[in-house]
């Protein structure tokens, strides 16, 4: 009865299964044929009370874009992109108006990375693990310096080109119009203005 400390068998989309270890650390298939003859389901109602770091993009020494890296490439000469705000601008964040907006949201593009030598990435990412059974988890930008969470419902890219800081990504807020696209922009610039801070 510990919703900080659940187990759950992960459900990866087609093709992900086949990673060694899982995105999660585990490979689908594996985890079928070793749970011990038995398989426990659960209905709506289960509550889950757990933070997983977001799998951020990386860059190798030769400067080619993947998808996440390990402390081990680190140490090889990987970079992590750096999620983060700088003081002198803050995030100077405008509507994107996104051709394929996620579920109707408001489309912002943020000066939301510290580092602007980061090429194109495609997450389409809408949860923190793709492969968790339960649909309601959320992605969160955290202010380190202030403490403020921003909810987000999409990222889109961590970073497109090498001209810029951009990051795009929804947040919660239905895109009725001007008006809420002014609120949504103005809600984050003030949420990440106080300062450098890593996210």
């Amino acid at each position: 009865n510990d919703v900080n400390n659940v187990d759950y068998l992960p459900l990866c989309r087609w093709g992900m299964d086949t990673i060694p270890g899982g995105p999660s650390g585990r490979a689908e298939m594996k985890d079928i044929r070793e749970l011990g003859g038995y398989t426990t389901f659960v209905a709506d109602g289960l509550i889950v009370n757990r933070t997983e770091d977001l799998e951020l993009p990386c860059k190798t020494s030769g400067g080619v874009m993947v998808a996440s890296c390990n402390e081990d490439d680190i140490i090889n000469g990987y970079e992590r992109f750096p999620l983060g705000v700088r003081a002198e601008f803050g995030p100077n964040c405008k509507y994107h108006n996104n051709p394929n907006p996620y579920d109707g949201y408001v489309a912002l593009q943020c000066d939301l990375s510290l580092d602007m030598t980061f090429g194109p990435t495609t997450p389409y990412a809408s949860n923190p693990d793709p492969c968790a059974p339960w649909k309601d988890s959320r992605i969160g930008f955290y202010n380190t310096a202030t403490g403020a969470m921003l909810e987000v419902s999409y990222v889109r890219h961590w970073s497109w080109s090498t001209t810029n800081y951009r990051v795009y990504f929804s947040v919660f807020i239905k895109n009725t119009g001007s008006m809420s696209q002014n609120y949504a922009k103005t809600m984050v610039n003030n949420m990440f203005a106080a300062g450098e801070s890593d996210i």
